[in-house]
This record gives C-alpha cells, structure tokens and sequence, in this order.
C-alpha cells in the first residue's frame, strides 16, 4: 500500500481512526497528532520505513536508557527538552479516553488532577 515505503499523514490518520472506532472525530485526531509526532523522527511529514522500525523497536527493544528517552519524547509536546504542567495536561487530557472505560466511580479523577500527580 505503500511502495515508496513512506506514510503521509492523511494515512496515518486513517489507520488510526480504524484502530480507535470508539474515539470522536477530534479525540482521533489528538491521538494521531501526538503518535505521528513520534514516529516522524526527522519532522518531514511522512513516517518511512526506518523511522516506524526505530520506534517499534525502541519502545519493544530491551535497552532501557532508549525506552525511557522515548517516552520522555511523548511528554514533550513542545520538544523543548523539559515536560511542563501545561504538556502533561494536554497528553493526559487527549489520552484519558484511553483508560477511562476501565476507571471505578473512585479513580475517577479530573483530567488536571492526573496530570498535577506528575509534579
């Protein structure tokens, strides 16, 4: 489906809306927003063949340092080197969909609550 082995967004975004059904059309969008973000190392637009190899295997490789340089990437929106309240608002805000359904009445914390529990 690809032969140059490179994924524009507008296809990325259509493999996401399939793996989030459940996701609104602005919720999928968020997701895709910051997935696409890490995958797309170089910034080009495009997610190639290379760049979705050295996430996949980061974040599935056995090399500690990596995966934790990753994830750090994820919180930093703004790709300034440090993770502010206002990043990790804005993650957990687009990402609580994702474990909201499995929450009890008690867990059921705001969305600034969660992301204040990091500072």
């Amino acid at each position: 489906q690809h032969p140059s082995g490179r994924m524009k967004k507008k296809c990325f975004k259509k493999m996401m809306s399939q793996a989030l059904p459940h996701f609104s059309k602005e919720e999928a969008e968020k997701m895709e927003n910051h997935i696409f973000r890490i995958y797309d190392l170089n910034q080009d637009g495009f997610i190639d063949f290379h760049e979705f190899m050295t996430v996949f295997m980061v974040l599935t490789g056995d090399e500690p340092k990596s995966v934790l340089e990753k994830m750090f990437r994820i919180f930093d929106v703004k790709s300034t080197g440090t993770i502010t309240k206002e990043e990790m608002l804005i993650l957990v805000t687009d990402m609580h969909k994702l474990i909201r359904e499995n929450e009890t009445d008690e867990e059921n914390e705001t969305d600034e609550e969660l992301a204040n529990h990091a500072f």
